[in-house]
């Protein structure tokens, strides 16, 4: 499971020491971090950054493809389990800023570079097919906050964060999207996926459990997690 403000970076040199290497960057200004050992075999399987992160950022906790949760040992699993994880259902789990009044519903808002900020997305017109479906999972009225489930219909960058701040719903500590909050990053979790087993062709399910800061979160809010799997 991925760590929140953990940035990944790889080490594929030496065929007999193969690591990927979690830097915890909650240490500002530090070099510690922790080191998977991994199957040398996979110096053969091409990982590049770009797949590994697929799309995660540093504030958001939960899985990562490719890294714990699934390793392939060779390069024809590599590229399998490249090819289920963009058919995959992912569920992300998402405390908002307000009341979310529909119980489900879904996002569909296209989505393109931000022209005064390259490093934001933006709604427009002209930019990419972008769907997100939401269901409704609990409201605190003493915190303002609403627990959502989003599920990806396209993958997008930032695409939940955009979508639900658009929505009038901005993320707790999402201060791109959102405004500055108490809470110390994006309360959002890439919590559980099913995907194609690249060998067998069976369903495979992921899930990550939450993280303590998280669970803190919710638990002073009132809110306790159900999934009625409606999505």
């Amino acid at each position: 499971m991925k760590v929140a403000a953990a940035q990944i970076s790889c080490s594929l040199g030496d065929p007999k020491a193969n690591l990927l290497k979690v830097r915890d960057f909650s240490r500002r200004g530090s070099d510690a971090g922790v080191e998977l050992i991994v199957f040398p075999e996979m110096t053969d399987t091409g990982y590049s950054m770009s797949v590994i992160q697929a799309h995660a950022n540093s504030w958001t906790s939960g899985f990562i493809p490719g890294l714990q949760e699934i390793a392939a040992k060779t390069r024809g699993v590599y590229v399998e389990i490249q090819r289920a994880w963009s058919d995959a259902e992912k569920d992300y789990l998402a405390v908002v800023r307000g009341h979310v009044d529909a119980t489900r519903g879904e996002i569909d808002l296209p989505l393109g570079t931000d022209p005064a900020d390259r490093r934001r997305r933006v709604v427009r017109p002209d930019g990419a097919r972008s769907m997100t479906r939401f269901e409704r999972l609990g409201y605190s009225e003493a915190h303002g906050v609403s627990l959502l489930r989003c599920r990806l219909v396209t993958g997008r960058r930032h695409q939940i964060r955009v979508h639900l701040a658009a929505r009038g719903w901005p993320i707790v500590g999402d201060v791109v999207y959102g405004t500055p909050d108490s809470f110390p990053r994006h309360a959002l979790h890439a919590w559980r996926a099913v995907m194609r087993h690249p060998t067998s062709g069976q369903p495979l399910g992921l899930e990550a459990p939450l993280p303590v800061d998280l669970v803190a979160f919710l638990a002073a809010a009132g809110l306790s997690l159900t999934c009625r799997l409606h999505l």
